[in-house]
């Protein structure tokens, strides 16, 4: 029954990894720069509050046309002056 409450509720980090397509290591590089979705840690087990990882994607969210891209100096754009 606790594992279900936690399923429900909580991600582990392989279900984060799988989901995002990234690997463990990079879920801990960005603990490391305080960059990821927080995270809950009960003794070596590290988990993810399903909610949190949804609003910590909401925050990457960008609006079409407002991403910069690399290499685009010179480009005619909306935010000339």
């Amino acid at each position: 029954m606790g594992e279900t409450i936690l399923s429900d509720e909580y991600a582990t980090i392989e279900d984060l990894c799988a989901a995002l397509g990234v690997t463990r290591r990079t879920l801990d590089r960005w603990h490391a720069m305080r960059a990821g979705p927080p995270r809950t840690v009960i003794g070596r087990t590290i988990l993810y509050r399903r909610q949190a990882i949804k609003r910590w994607l909401l925050d990457r969210e960008e609006e079409l046309g407002c991403a910069r891209t690399r290499g685009s100096r010179g480009s005619t754009g909306a935010l000339r002056a």
